[in-house]
């Protein structure tokens, strides 16, 4: 792989690959504005096939695919240092003639099927009463006061370093969350901490316009069953809802149980996307 380190060499990429294959055929949004933080970064890769050109991302634990090339058979020529994670969406149940081929190369290359991820979401209707004010069957500080914990805004790098770790000690690999190599300036980190300053839970949530989307919701094993993602949901809610947020979702596995309890709990309900996650194991 090699890297790219600035953004005319990655417009001139996309250019050369077009012009060889006379279009692209790519499961992301190739813009250069929305892959100029991951070449600031140094993370992001290319690599040339015969078919065209593979971009990656690398995630640390995986390199994530941003593929764009011509036709045929794709995906079978990689050589790897470490997995390699695909998402495919599949929007409100329909799946389009170029995702469904996708899938098909994906398989027959070896990528195999780890999880498919449901959305679920909650939507605030005119004349419903607002988040805080609804009834509750928690209070939130009663338990983050029965925990001995409090809340607090990630903005340290000590604070990251232990939500970092949280990520990658307690989520599966392909559950790592994208943004956990730096603090993003557009999300926030919610932290459950001990008076000494110890992450007990952690929550990562972010904006776009009235809709917000919440993911790695982590609770360390010493504080489970207290409630705490309870609370940091609940907190979610209500911090966005005074910032103008009247749609909240996330995406949680379809054998996730218990989150998918929690969340119906708290007044969320599926809503027909899914997305379906495929990973490569390092050879």
């Amino acid at each position: 792989m090699e890297q790219i380190k600035d953004i005319q060499q990655y417009k001139e990429l996309l250019r050369w690959n077009k012009s060889r294959f006379d279009g692209i055929q790519t499961n992301c949004i190739l813009l250069s504005s929305g892959m100029r933080p991951f070449i600031e970064e140094g993370r992001l890769y290319f690599e040339s096939y015969p078919e065209g050109i593979a971009l990656f991302i690398d995630e640390g634990r995986y390199f994530n695919l941003y593929y764009f090339w011509n036709q045929n058979a794709p995906f079978v020529f990689f050589h790897r240092s470490k997995p390699v994670l695909v998402e495919e969406v599949n929007n409100n149940g329909s799946r389009d003639a170029c995702l469904a081929e996708t899938e098909r190369k994906l398989v027959n290359a070896g990528f195999a099927l780890v999880r498919n991820n449901v959305q679920v979401e909650k939507q605030q209707k005119p004349g419903e009463l607002p988040v805080a004010d609804a009834p509750q069957p928690f209070r939130t500080e009663d338990i983050l006061a029965a925990a001995g914990l409090s809340l607090r805004i990630c903005r340290d790098e000590q604070s990251f370093r232990q939500v970092t770790a949280l990520w990658e000690r307690y989520l599966g690999s392909t559950d790592v969350p994208l943004d956990h190599f730096t603090m993003k300036s557009d999300a926030v980190i919610l932290n459950a901490v001990t008076a000494e300053g110890m992450v007990a839970a952690t929550q990562f949530w972010k904006n776009s316009g009235r809709s917000s989307e919440c993911r790695h919701t982590v609770t360390h094993p010493d504080y489970y069953r207290h409630g705490l993602a309870m609370a940091l949901i609940q907190a979610w809610l209500e911090t966005t809802e005074k910032q103008g947020v009247c749609r909240w979702f996330t995406w949680i596995s379809d054998k996730n149980s218990p989150s998918l309890a929690l969340f119906h709990k708290m007044g969320f309900r599926q809503n027909g996307r899914i997305s379906k996650q495929y990973i490569l194991e390092k050879e």
